[in-house]
């Protein structure tokens, strides 16, 4: 029969090592690498009691799927070192078996590390220890602590073991997490709320309060104002573009029609559908003129003393113009809007 209860009165022994180690991987963790403490008795903590003495104090633990118990505190001695020499000494937690009767065992071996010279030297870790004797087999250990030791005094303790955490805690952990979790989401989604009353009141109503909605309300609201302010310069001639700077001599500005041609009646000043206005009284404006049979037109402004001069160039028709190119002296850049 390959079915077996493993916890049960069956009348005779039949619960074995590795049964047990597997439940408790199974249960616990599966890792190989540490040493997990629960929270019984003292934890199995240690303690500095003396110059040259650790305990191990009272609790469970488990090791590689095997729970073992330390039910008496354990004292540990550390031998000094030279003078003014410093070394590290490590306590290894020890699973072996009996290789006549295949009991296993567990004890702890503390294994000295080397000498260095306190001012100049290097801190070395001791060798893990690979075997017991001939009588014996190491199954499995771990570097449970390794203590740094000045001359008689114990100057640092690494512990490499770790606490496991009350199952309790995890729950109440877990139910905090989640708290925490709904209270941003409520967060955010009335961030994404009011985004969305915001365009609503600006006149487009996105498809869902959701953060695809809003990107989509916004997509729809530039838009809408691109097209509403594109029809608004189209309409009542909005400055194309302008130049600004301090005058030297004599500006030239080219300026291309975008779109359609330019029509309109020839006036001395040039096309009615194209004008150039400055704020300083002490430039004069030449004409626009057409240039060649294109859509170019040039118009010159002379500064009659030095001064800042900005440089506004309309579509008074509603024809888009841009600047296309310049000649001129000036002090600062030109700068295009």
């Amino acid at each position: 029969m390959s079915l077996n209860l493993v916890t049960a009165h069956t009348g005779s022994a039949h619960i074995t090592a590795e049964q047990v180690a597997s439940l408790i991987k199974g249960a616990i963790s599966d890792d190989t690498t540490n040493l997990y403490r629960f929270q019984t008795g003292n934890k199995c903590e240690y303690q500095i009691t003396d110059a040259l003495q650790v305990q191990i104090l009272t609790g469970d633990a488990v090791f590689n799927g095997r729970h073992f118990i330390v039910e008496e505190t354990e004292t540990i001695d550390i031998d000094p070192t030279s003078l003014n020499y410093t070394r590290i000494d490590g306590v290894f937690l020890e699973i072996y078996s009996d290789n006549d009767t295949s009991e296993e065992l567990i004890r702890f071996e503390v294994v000295q590390g080397n000498e260095y010279l306190t001012s100049t030297g290097t801190p070395s870790y001791p060798a893990t220890p690979t075997g017991i004797d001939d009588s014996h087999t190491l199954m499995y250990v771990f570097p449970w602590l390794y203590i740094t030791t000045s001359y008689t005094t114990i100057s640092t303790v690494e512990d490499n073991s770790k606490l496991y955490p009350n199952v309790l805690d995890i729950t109440d952990d877990i139910t905090g997490i989640n708290t925490e979790i709904e209270n941003m989401k409520e967060t955010f989604q009335d961030g994404v709320d009011l985004l969305y009353n915001d365009l609503v009141i600006k006149g487009v109503t996105p498809p869902s309060s959701t953060p695809e909605g809003i990107s989509e309300g916004i997509d729809t609201y530039g838009s809408n104002q691109y097209t509403t302010g594109y029809n608004n310069g189209y309409g009542t001639g909005y400055p194309l573009g302008k130049a600004h700077g301090l005058l030297e001599g004599a500006l030239s500005v080219s300026i291309k029609a975008m779109t359609g041609t330019a029509g309109g009646t020839t006036t001395a000043g040039g096309y009615t559908y194209l004008s150039i206005n400055t704020n300083n009284p002490g430039a004069s404006i030449g004409a626009i003129t057409k240039v060649g049979t294109g859509l170019l037109y040039d118009a010159t402004i002379t500064s009659v003393s030095n001064g800042i001069v900005n440089v506004r160039i309309n579509s008074d028709a509603g024809y888009p113009y841009s600047i296309q190119a310049t000649t001129y002296k000036l002090v600062s850049d030109y700068l295009p809007s």
